[in-house]
């Protein structure tokens, strides 16, 4: 089992000659939910929306992720807090796991 796990391993690729990205900017973005409410419930932000779809244009790769972690993740409140959030969430979820050793 390990000597065919060890040989899959080596077939892989050098990632120093790999492009980190294969996408390139602009992006033209569509998230499509599966319920227009839904669609309406997540666009806090204001993206153009039409019916399941939100859409953005993104000029680089960062703005493209951080416009996906708004409408996935973040209402307006907790993402201007997250510096603070992220944080501190990460403490709460430490002191419960301690609870389970």
């Amino acid at each position: 089992m390990r000597e065919g796990l060890g040989k899959k391993i080596k077939e892989i690729p050098d990632p120093e000659g790999l492009p980190l990205f294969v996408m390139k900017p602009p992006f033209d973005c569509q998230v499509t939910f599966q319920e227009e409410t839904e669609a309406r419930r997540m666009n806090a932000w204001g993206f153009p929306q039409n019916g399941r779809d939100i859409r953005f244009h993104a000029e680089e790769f960062l703005e493209l992720y951080q416009n996906l972690l708004k409408i996935a993740y973040f209402p307006k409140l907790a993402y201007t807090l997250r510096k603070l959030v992220i944080p501190l969430t990460r403490v709460v979820w430490k002191i419960q796991s301690l609870k389970h050793l």
